[in-house]
């Protein structure tokens, strides 16, 4: 309707063009004066409106110069006004039953909810939903999970195959991930209405889900990123707290490979990692540069520490510590503010502050589950769930979860233990092993990166290494000066570069 008012505004129609259209109230069911009005706008702008239900014919002849063409044409619009309130009265008359049913714990057929039939747990679709949960708490996005019920559905009830022939739309998978009646709510337009239907899950389980969901629109990758690689995520910027994106660009040419020769084709594209923040909009000062194969020597340094610490159930210290402290100062402030509010209602009747009291009560009630959630899950990290056993005679803990998981899984486990990479400008640091890093420089003729290792003994400085480090992230030197590790390099320049 918009366009085609826009139309006649802009004179694209001519005198005798005709508009069709099933009935009168398929073009407008608003009041008769607003409806005539639009009416007006149309003819004047040359076109004849046919309905195709009576054969009348709407113009400006026929509307001035025929009385009974007019009368009609009002008789119609008011019909159409009057079936449109009767209309809009059965279905808030129907939603109010429905509420009223609710509330009593009557249960009724609700459409965004497709577990439910009849206020009950349908099996065959419930188990969709719950595999669904299960891998976006495990770290999935809701396109990787809807490739994954692609084929979860080929092994479905026919049923079910039916409803979801065309896929399962990522949306919907969203859609049902913040619906409320996971746990036996219906959000109606009136509100929340508690305990109408039997709960998929259980309200810890929601309230990770609703986190998660918080977290996840919360955080924004910069155009450009590339986001599938195994550090992807698990590197931070000290400064912002943003990850750092990992970034790929082709080998400049050179004498010896150029462009297009198959010694250029052999080499490797250059990956290197910057700060999401910095990248996006220059709003944080840490514009340091990482080669990704230095990154990926801490990674792999001390990806089994943390590992070891998981097999051996310790709990996921930093990550979750930061979490549940940042919870009890929120916590705090919003019991001072409703102290104040309190006295303000108390000493002045302050309607506003009652409002505001109410408010951050229900803020401090949703912040305690939080709370709670996370300490549950701290505390069930304390059990330990590794496994011992012998190779070459040493003892060897494993640790399950890892070994069983895929690549964002995996990813995923290290994101709940709280590993991170932190980039403070040229040095690095892990809340893992005992070592600190700094990077150094690039030897061109070598194509190795040089990185200092520093190893902490009590929390003090001890030995120190440089290392060289090749394209395919290799250790292919290791000095305890610089000088030493410069001479090797010139030693052997085209050597340095392959594996040792």
């Amino acid at each position: 309707m918009g366009k085609l008012l826009q139309q006649t505004e802009d004179g694209t129609f001519k005198q005798g063009d005709v508009l069709v259209v099933e009935a009168i109230d398929r073009l407008s069911r608003q009041e008769p004066l607003s409806a005539l009005d639009l009416f007006g706008k149309i003819v004047r702008a040359g076109l004849t409106i046919l309905t195709l239900e009576d054969g009348q014919k709407y113009n400006t002849e026929s509307l001035n110069n025929n009385a009974s063409s007019l009368a009609i044409l009002v008789y119609k619009i008011q019909a159409a006004h009057e079936y449109s309130k009767r209309l809009a009265e059965r279905i808030k008359a129907a939603h109010f039953q429905k509420r009223v049913k609710a509330s009593q714990g009557s249960t009724d057929k609700v459409l965004s909810a497709p577990w439910l039939k009849n206020g009950e747990i349908y099996e065959p679709i419930a188990k969709i939903v719950r595999h669904s949960i299960k891998m976006y708490l495990d770290g999935y996005g809701t396109r990787a999970i809807a490739l994954n019920l692609a084929e979860y559905l080929k092994t479905a009830d026919e049923s079910v195959k039916k409803r979801y022939k065309k896929g399962v739309d990522p949306r919907t998978i969203r859609r049902w991930l913040a619906n409320p009646a996971l746990i036996g709510h219906w959000k109606s337009k009136e509100g929340l209405i508690e305990n109408c239907f039997k709960p998929l899950i259980g309200f810890s389980d929601w309230m990770k889900i609703q986190n998660e969901l918080q977290k996840r629109t919360e955080s924004k990758v910069s155009s450009g990123v590339i986001t599938h690689y195994n550090l992807s995520g698990l590197v931070k910027c000290k400064h912002c707290g943003k990850p750092f994106g990992v970034r790929v660009q082709k080998p400049r040419p050179t004498k010896l490979a150029p462009l297009n020769s198959y010694a250029y084709q052999q080499r490797l594209p250059i990956r290197y990692l910057n700060c999401g923040k910095y990248l996006k909009s220059g709003g944080c000062s840490n514009n340091a540069t990482w080669p990704y194969q230095a990154l990926d020597y801490i990674y792999d340094s001390t990806i089994n520490e943390c590992l070891f610490q998981l097999a051996m159930g310790l709990p996921a210290t930093e990550l979750a510590e930061r979490e549940i402290n940042q919870v009890n100062e929120r916590l705090a402030e919003l019991e001072e503010k409703a102290s104040r509010c309190r006295e303000l209602f108390v000493d002045f009747k302050d309607e506003k502050a009652k409002k505001t009291l109410g408010e951050t009560l229900d803020e401090i009630e949703t912040l305690k589950s939080k709370l709670q959630i996370l300490l549950e899950a701290n505390n069930s990290q304390k059990v330990n769930i590794g496994q011992e056993f012998m190779t070459d005679g040493q003892s060897i803990l494993q640790y399950a979860p890892w070994d069983e998981a895929d690549v964002i899984g995996q990813k995923q486990i290290l994101k709940h233990a709280g590993y991170e990479i932190l980039i403070d400008g040229k040095f690095a640091t892990t809340y893992f092993g005992n070592s600190d890093w700094e990077l150094i420089c690039r030897n061109q003729n070598s194509r190795t990166y040089t990185l200092k290792e520093t190893t902490r003994i009590n929390g003090r400085n001890g030995d120190t290494e440089y290392l060289a480090i090749n394209e395919n992230g290799k250790v292919v030197a290791k000095c305890s000066t610089l000088e030493e590790l410069s001479e090797v390099l010139d030693r052997k320049p085209n050597k340095a570069c392959t594996d040792t």
